[in-house]
C-alpha cells in the first residue's frame, strides 16, 4: 500500500516537531544538570548547616567520629544492656542474629557448643552496647543490631532491611519511595 504525498508530508513535520520537543528538552535538561553541578561547589563553602529532609526530620552534619556515634545512637535505639550480632550457620549457610555473649562458644560455659541454645544457658553474660561497639561497628568490623522493645515494653523504631542498600546517591534515586519508607508506616 502506498502512502500519498500529502500523508508522508503531515508526518514528517509531526515527527520533526517531536525531534524538536526532544532537543527542547534536552538543552532544559542540560541547563539543570550544569546547575545541580555547581550547588555542591556553593554547598562545601557553607560551614555546617543542619540537614533537611522531606519526613521532616533536621541533623546536624556530624563532623567528628564522635558526632557519628552519637547520630547513629540516637537514630538506632534499643536496649543498652544487650545487642544482637549477625553470624552465619555453618550447616545451612544462612544468615541470622543472636545476643553477644561474653562466654560466646567458651568451653564449658556455652550450650552452642554442645548444639543447645542461648534461651536456654544459665551462664548468659550479655554484652552492653557502648561507643566502641558502636564505632567498630560503623567501620566495619562486625555487625550488630538493635532491640528495640526495651525492659519497660516501650518499643523504639521501626523495622529495616539493610541488605541491599544502594552504594551511591544515584542509585538512591532509583528506589520507589515506597522501598525507602516501608509500604504499612
Amino acid at each position: 500500500m502506498t502512502r500519498t504525498k500529502d500523508a508522508i508530508h503531515r508526518e514528517l513535520v509531526l515527527e520533526q516537531a517531536k525531534f524538536a520537543e526532544l532537543e527542547r528538552a534536552r538543552k532544559e535538561a542540560r541547563t539543570k544538570i550544569e546547575l545541580l553541578r555547581s550547588e555542591p561547589i556553593a554547598a562545601q563553602k557553607t560551614t555546617s548547616r543542619p540537614l533537611s529532609f522531606s519526613i521532616g526530620v533536621q541533623c546536624k552534619v556530624p563532623e567528628t567520629p564522635a558526632d557519628k556515634v552519637s547520630l547513629f545512637r540516637s537514630m538506632f535505639r534499643g536496649r543498652l544492656d544487650v545487642f544482637p550480632t549477625r553470624f552465619v550457620s555453618k550447616k545451612t549457610g544462612n544468615p541470622g542474629c543472636g545476643p553477644a555473649c561474653a562466654n560466646k562458644w567458651e568451653p564449658g560455659l556455652c550450650l552452642l557448643k554442645s548444639g543447645g541454645k542461648c534461651g536456654d544457658c544459665v551462664n548468659q553474660a550479655f554484652i552492653p552496647v557502648d561507643d566502641q561497639i558502636v564505632t567498630d561497628h560503623l567501620k566495619g568490623r562486625h555487625v550488630i543490631g538493635c532491640y528495640p522493645l526495651l525492659e519497660d515494653a516501650i518499643h523504639r523504631g521501626a523495622r529495616c532491611s539493610m541488605s541491599r542498600l544502594p552504594r551511591t546517591s544515584s542509585e538512591l534515586l532509583t528506589i520507589p519511595r515506597h522501598r525507602l519508607i516501608g509500604r504499612h508506616l
